[in-house]
């Protein structure tokens, strides 16, 4: 029924294997079904029916990897574990059966007899021996189902059944046989098609080259070159070679001898003995192809002969190509082996250099002569099986196509994976098997309900559960009520305490809240005057930094006078004009306390201001300063851009942001401190970016420099609320945003603020 089988990855020992899973498990579902029924005459089946089960298993995971060749890879060797497995549980089967509280134990000796029959059965390892332990399993259920009490009726039917079940799956086998057999007919036709691609390109290439060299015998360089063979034309050669991206060209005597070469290597190499020339010589145009002279650099050869008038041969003109830059990406796209008796010229990965096939010494010593190192190429190690079959050096399989290119020395060759038809093997003994094993469960079904004893026992196993049932539930009743009466009691203490406890917080909230509202008042005045302090000083210092000029100036007009009248040059023009210049500059340092004092003067209302003369007035708070510590500040700020709320806050918030990036700037040491501020608005918000090339913010502590008392600077020069309160009115009283980043070289502080609503 089988001879459509195969001799290479046969398919025959799988479907038997498959058989005697299918008894293995139906033998396990028996064991496991039938004891209900026995464990009512004797209280030992169940450990009797255990070890059975466990004798059952280990048969079936012996048989897998035998039904799925996938398993077989594992590490695991499951066939040894498997029958190891079936070997214990029918010793312990015998052994325990020997017990005198046992009954029926010669059947339990007839039972455990079989087991080691099917056990020794599987050393023969050939299909005669899998069916003697597929009758040895059939026996070992009959058994069993008739000492569960089946009836006799349907004890036969179960029997025809089992002899005809391994009739069925080979028919079914028989089918499987001819859809693998199409398929791998399918796998090799794809292989073949590949290669006919390839060998098209091939000739192609081929016909190519040798019209090529064709063009190459009626031009006139190589025509001079025949013509006056003593001069040199190797610069023409090798505008030729680049003409036609040809590797090299070269023009040979009759003698082998160059008269003109592409590549001074060969100027003085003598040629006459190489293959393409040999053929050439005698008036035939050929292509030759050969390793190349270093690994994975394979090269193919077109040489023509080259006639007189009176058809006699001048020279012969040779042009070479890289054959790896010409088919390469096709030979790995498609894992293509080009070779010459298994020398590999041109291949895939780790096949495209070396001897994939072990070479026989005649033949070894025969292609040394033709092929350069081959002693040296390492061996692949791949053995034929047929000439479909290849195993590689770790003994896998491999599917084998080839291809003969034109000439016979030179083959296309492939190896295909054997990993898409042993899939779908797999794939389709699953669906088998998912097919058995739902035929076995039916199949059990159907022998329990004809089991008349299964109908008795049931129910007074259900009513004996029932019983049990609602005795463990009375139980639980009562303790479940005995341990709710104690919540109870514990809930109605909790609810008493938790009932005046929220009586007590209700008759104290209001005072609490009182006292926390004052809290925070007290606390945001303490603020609010620290941060006075702090302005304070920073207005001090502003206007010692601009006071410092004036009072210089100053000074050297009162060292004037006296100079002038110690010398005897004071007059009173002189005088005058010394006493309004001491005048003008204590202006000015009146006008300066004027600015900080209007500057810091408080706003009680929130107006639309200009945002650019705000900065401007910070700005020019701490100018003095600025210069003083080299500071550059560039301000780019447009001058139509309008904001709305208290013009002072506002200006305290740049003076604060400034001073920090100031404080930034001198921490840094930079050579070119610079502060920069940038102000751009579109149709929702305006944003204004303070930018410094200081030393940016440490990310560990970057979210917390807004929070009040946080300041990274040394004790006693800083408070840290200058930010706090800066954050506090850009988004409190202006709604807005302020954030500090990071930039490549300092840090910026941005704020955020919406475009003010345009007056009706």
């Amino acid at each position: 029924m089988f001879s459509a089988d195969f001799t290479t990855l046969p398919l025959l020992p799988g479907l038997i294997a498959l058989c005697v899973m299918s008894f293995a498990l139906f033998l396990a579902g028996t064991a496991a079904s039938t004891y209900r029924f026995l464990s009512a005459q004797d209280t030992t089946h169940l450990r009797e029916s255990s070890q059975i089960a466990l004798f059952a298993v280990g048969c079936l995971v012996a048989q897998l990897p035998l039904a799925l060749p996938a398993l077989a890879s594992l590490n695991v060797k499951l066939q040894t574990s498997g029958w190891a497995l079936a070997t214990v549980s029918a010793l312990l089967y015998l052994l325990l059966g020997r017990s005198p509280r046992s009954n029926h134990r010669d059947l339990r000796l007839g039972m455990g007899l079989l087991m080691f029959a099917v056990i020794a059965a599987n050393l023969l390892r050939n299909p005669v021996a899998a069916a003697i332990q597929i009758l040895l399993l059939g026996a070992m259920i009959l058994l069993l189902w008739k000492r569960a009490g089946i009836r006799r009726q349907a004890l036969g039917y179960l029997t025809v059944t089992l002899l005809g079940f391994p009739f069925a799956l080979a028919l079914a086998g028989q089918h499987f046989i001819k859809q693998e057999d199409t398929f791998r007919n399918e796998l090799r036709n794809e292989a073949h098609l590949r290669l006919e691609l390839l060998k098209s390109r091939l000739e192609s290439l081929d016909a190519h080259g040798l019209d090529l060299l064709k063009i190459l015998a009626t031009d006139q360089v190589t025509q001079n070159a025949q013509l006056n063979p003593r001069a040199n034309h190797d610069f023409s050669f090798r505008l030729l070679a680049r003409r036609i991206g040809a590797e090299a060209v070269f023009l040979l005597d009759p003698a082998g001898l160059p008269i003109a070469v592409s590549e001074p290597d060969m100027k003085h190499k003598k040629l006459d003995a190489t293959p393409y020339f040999r053929k050439a010589l005698s008036g035939i145009s050929n292509v030759y192809y050969m390793p190349g002279s270093s690994p994975n650099q394979p090269v193919v050869y077109y040489a023509r002969p080259l006639l007189d008038e009176n058809a006699e041969l001048t020279a012969v003109i040779v042009a070479r190509y890289d054959l790896e830059s010409s088919i390469g990406d096709a030979v790995r796209m498609d894992d293509v082996i080009m070779h010459r008796q298994g020398i590999v010229l041109i291949g895939p990965g780790q096949l495209g250099h070396g001897i994939l096939f072990r070479l026989d010494e005649k033949n070894a010593n025969r292609l040394a002569k033709e092929v350069h190192g081959l002693r040296a190429l390492p061996d692949h190690g791949y053995r034929h099986i047929d000439n479909q079959w290849v195993n590689d050096r770790a003994g896998k399989l491999w599917m084998w196509a080839s291809v003969p290119l034109p000439g016979g020395t030179w083959e296309l060759s492939k190896l295909a994976s054997t990993e898409p038809l042993l899939g779908y093997r797999n794939e389709r003994f699953l669906q088998i098997m998912l097919v058995l094993a739902v035929l076995l469960v039916l199949g059990l079904h159907a022998v329990q309900n004809s089991t008349f004893v299964n109908l008795l026992l049931s129910e007074v196993e259900q009513r004996r559960i029932a019983e049990n049932k609602e005795r463990e539930a009375r139980e639980e009743v009562e303790a479940s009520n005995n341990e709710l009466s104690q919540h109870r009691l514990h809930l109605e203490s909790l609810v008493a305490d938790r009932t005046r406890e929220l009586e007590e917080l209700n008759r104290t909230l209001d005072q609490r809240v009182r006292d926390e509202v004052s809290k925070r008042k007290e606390q945001e005045q303490l603020l609010i005057h620290q941060s006075r302090l702090a302005a304070m000083g920073e207005m001090i210092g502003a206007i010692a930094h601009q006071w410092r000029q004036p009072l210089n100036a100053l000074s050297l007009v009162l060292q004037n006078i006296q100079m002038q009248f110690r010398t005897g040059q004071l007059t009173d023009e002189s005088m005058r004009t010394l006493q309004d210049k001491a005048q003008q500059l204590i202006q000015r340092m009146s006008l300066t306390i004027d600015e900080f004092r209007n500057f810091f003067k408080p706003g009680k209302h929130a107006e639309a201001f200009n945002l650019q003369h705000a900065i401007q007035a910070a700005a020019e708070i701490l100018e003095g300063m600025f210069k003083n510590h080299n500071i550059e500040l560039a301000i780019d700020c447009p001058a139509d851009i309008k904001l709305y709320g208290v013009p002072g806050e506002f200006s305290q918030v740049i003076l604060n942001l400034l001073g920090n990036a100031r404080d930034a700037v001198l921490a840094a040491k930079q050579p070119h401190p610079k502060i920069i501020i940038r102000a751009s608005s579109d149709k929702d918000q305006v944003r204004i970016d303070v930018e410094d090339n200081g030393t940016g913010f440490d990310p560990n502590t970057r979210h917390k420099i807004f929070e009040p008392y946080f300041t990274t600077k040394a004790e006693g020069k800083g408070t840290g609320i200058g930010l706090y309160m800066s954050k506090t009115i850009v988004e409190n009283n202006m709604h807005g945003n302020l954030e500090a980043i990071n930039l490549a070289q300092g840090a910026c502080l941005r704020i955020t603020l919406p475009t003010p609503p345009v007056a009706g």
